[in-house]
């Protein structure tokens, strides 16, 4: 935790937001407020925005082109950064296309949530409904979909404190976020919980070679489940998005909905193995906990039996990268 007026300026300094067409965005993160209460305030809509980590060179930059939205990354700023799976992250990309939009990009806008670097993208959309991208797991996962659609009826952004509460007289706040703004009401958004990892059970097959399956959730509240071997190839993944029924931080247990919109398996006979997407909707429920003891314990309740255990039987996962 941090006291308000002093731990949060530092965050407030890293995005800058302005039209495509601005010169000199790089200026505009030295002429930031650096009180809180100025701090706070609304940002202006924007068609490209920055995010700095170490310098004044972009780690990460969002722009709106035509109707997409694109992302450029500076390997370099971003090497500064453990993003795990160093074979596997998409951290040499320069340039992506944002996927999964569900209407036409009016405005974007960066800002962390949490209490370290933890860039999320807002992409609002012409008709006021809003998605969002973890920037730095659509790295670590070269995924680069957007989530579904989170609010309706937004018209603009603004990065704040979270989690406030008083003390001896004084604000504190645990962590910085970004509130959607819609007339005269602000919503937290919220993010899901990431294990920090892939979660991965394995089971040694007759032959010798080893089952795996792996549930993979990301903060901006995207999911996939996995199913191949290991150190070999995946066989076929299946791709949605969950959302919170119930989440308790201080017992670390957390119970999901999800609905898995898209299969994808992969054609080994052809050179660079070939996706074969399906559209599907499988819907379900699980129960995720967590102990030091156990490590995560993974319930499916309704839907996929994603270790073959049977719905309600816990089944422990490891994290890998």
């Amino acid at each position: 935790m941090f006291k308000l007026v002093v731990g949060l300026c530092s965050f407030m300094l890293i995005t800058a937001c302005g039209n495509a067409s601005n010169e000199g965005v790089k200026n505009q993160v030295q002429e930031q407020p650096s009180e809180m209460e100025d701090s706070n305030k609304v940002a202006e809509k924007a068609t490209k925005c920055d995010y700095f980590l170490f310098s004044e060179t972009p780690a990460i930059r969002a722009e709106i082109k035509g109707n997409d939205v694109m992302l450029e990354f500076d390997e370099k700023e971003l090497g500064q950064i453990r993003l795990g799976g160093s074979e596997g992250n998409c951290l040499s990309e320069k340039v992506a296309k944002v996927e999964n939009l569900k209407g036409t990009p009016q405005s974007v806008f960066i800002g962390d949530i949490g209490n370290d670097f933890n860039p999320i993208l807002c992409v609002l959309l012409e008709n006021g409904d809003l998605q969002i991208m973890s920037l730095f797991d659509c790295v670590r996962y070269c995924d680069f979909e957007a989530s579904d659609v989170l609010l309706h009826g937004i018209s603009n952004f603004k990065e704040g404190p979270g989690g406030c509460y008083e003390d001896d007289g004084e604000t504190r706040c645990d962590y910085v976020t970004i509130y959607a703004i819609s007339g005269d009401k602000e919503t937290e958004i919220t993010l899901g919980f990431a294990p920090g990892g892939c979660l991965q059970y394995a089971e040694p097959m007759d032959n010798g070679s080893v089952g795996i399956c792996q549930l993979n959730l990301t903060s901006d509240w995207k999911m996939s489940y996995v199913l191949g071997w290991e150190e070999s190839e995946i066989d076929m993944m299946l791709r949605g998005n969950y959302w919170a029924i119930h989440e308790d931080f201080e017992k670390m247990v957390f119970r999901y909905g999800y609905e898995l919109k898209k299969q994808i398996e992969y054609d080994y006979d052809t050179d660079d193995g070939e996706e074969i997407v399906t559209a599907i909707s499988q819907k379900g429920v699980f129960e995720l906990r967590y102990s030091e003891s156990q490590g995560y314990l993974v319930t499916p309740i309704e839907g996929v039996d994603f270790a073959g255990k049977g719905l309600n039987v816990p089944v422990e996962f490891k994290t890998v990268w």
